[in-house]
């Protein structure tokens, strides 16, 4: 069973505020081609993976924090306990810049804490007892007693026509049927399926750490066995999928400096099943009254949901379109670009 540590109070947070945007055309076409060319890259970097975290993240070999939230929301907070440091060291990738200033300051630059989440609501599907079902079985009570112990809310996957999304299985085998993450946007991030947490240091970008993770994956189905006298019984598995994270720090120019993490992670049953995406570009300048502005555009995929929290507070929700599930074209080919407002960090 998962353990959950008790954190210390955290320190108050910098406050986020927005003003009209305000960014010059040259910076937002700068911005919007950073992001698609990481899309591009993503897609190419597809056959490249390895089980390692790139770009000077942070990888483990558990699949990641793991921990429960405590009541108050802040227990396993790896950005709250410190567990931050031993990143400093690792090299960044491409070329790092170091020790750069973002803009004239006549003060220290806040940490920001960035969140991005990409989950699939509860919604969208149902209880498991409400898929079809065998009858007639000859251990029928047990095997209804098994469906009726399944919690939550279920989804088919998608089916090619013989076989389970291109993995095992067979025809006339009752589909497999995956597990959502049973919340809507607010809900805890270990309930997701990728995100990603970590600390934005706008003194020096370079200091900067963020950790991608997964939620538990899991997906269950019914399994009839015998030519004559029938017997029933529920089949599941849970699997958690290993992530990717890469980062990114820009050379200064006019505007500012930026920071780029991008995060990828696939459905741990199917290995030709396309992986859910995600690209966060985040800009940072000092403007006229010595605040730090931060300009953030958001890359993913059509599916899932996405939610993206700056300091605690949610500044960007996305629901896929048509409450479909997912499918080659929302995972490998469609993308949605988000450019945020400008946000002031005081």
């Amino acid at each position: 069973m998962e353990q959950s540590h008790e954190s210390p109070a955290a320190a108050p947070a910098a406050s986020v505020s927005f003003e009209p945007d305000q960014r010059s055309p040259e910076m937002l076409a700068r911005l919007q081609s950073s992001m698609g060319n990481a899309a591009v890259q993503a897609m190419a970097d597809e056959s490249q993976r390895t089980g390692d975290v790139e770009g000077g993240a942070l990888g483990d070999d558990d699949g990641g924090f793991q921990n429960e939230p405590a009541g108050d929301g802040t227990s396993g907070d790896p950005v709250e306990e410190g567990m931050w440091e031993i990143l400093q060291d690792e090299p960044r990738s491409p070329e790092p810049t170091e020790g750069f200033d973002p803009g004239p300051r006549g003060k220290k630059g806040p940490k920001v804490r960035i969140e991005m989440r990409a989950f699939i609501p509860g919604k969208l599907g149902k209880a498991f007892k409400k898929f079809a079902h065998p009858t007639g079985l000859a251990n029928q009570q047990a095997y209804d007693k098994q469906v009726a112990s399944v919690s939550g809310t279920w989804a088919e996957e998608p089916q090619v026509p013989g076989v389970d999304w291109l993995t095992d299985g067979i025809q006339g085998t009752n589909p497999w049927c995956f597990h959502t993450d049973g919340r809507g946007f607010g809900g805890a991030r270990e309930h997701s399926r990728l995100y990603t947490i970590g600390t934005l240091d706008t003194d020096n970008l370079d200091k900067s750490a963020f950790k991608t993770n997964c939620g538990m994956s899991q997906r269950v189905r019914t399994n009839v066995d015998g030519l004559f006298s029938k017997t029933g019984e529920v089949e599941s598995e849970s699997k958690r999928s290993k992530p990717q994270q890469k980062v990114q720090t820009s050379t200064p120019h006019v505007e500012g400096s930026e920071y780029t993490v991008q995060a990828f992670a696939g459905y741990p049953f199917a290995m030709l099943a396309p992986d859910i995406d995600y690209t966060l570009s985040m800009g940072v300048s000092v403007d006229a009254n010595d605040r730090t502005v931060l300009d953030i555009d958001a890359l993913h995929n059509k599916f899932p949901y996405y939610e993206l929290l700056v300091n605690g507070k949610s500044v960007y929700t996305w629901a896929a379109p048509g409450e479909t599930g997912p499918g080659l074209w929302n995972l490998g080919f469609a993308w949605h670009v988000e450019s945020l407002k400008p946000i002031i960090i005081s």
